[in-house]
């Protein structure tokens, strides 16, 4: 997101990385390696390893209460962090 201020807006800076290229986006802005990442997809992987900390995040419910299964085994083998964050259904 484009920033105002200290403030993130809601205008998306193009293009929108994805996969390899959030490393680049990252590396691109602060210029060094992240403290730490936080993601939901297997489209964050090669982001949360390039961190010193990875955080795996998930709003949580009944219809998807856990990680799909090809994420969850890389964040085990890792040894991410997982946040699942509760929501109430609608």
């Amino acid at each position: 997101l484009e920033r105002e201020g200290g403030s993130l807006s809601n205008r998306v800076v193009e293009p929108m990385p994805n996969g390899e290229g959030k490393v680049g986006a990252i590396d691109a802005r602060i210029g060094r390696r992240p403290t730490i990442a936080f993601g939901n997809s297997v489209h964050d992987v090669l982001m949360l390893k390039s961190a010193t900390l990875g955080v795996c995040v998930l709003a949580t419910g009944p219809l998807e209460p856990q990680l799909k299964p090809e994420l969850e085994s890389i964040r085990a083998e890792q040894r991410w962090f997982y946040l699942g964050i509760p929501h109430p259904v609608s």
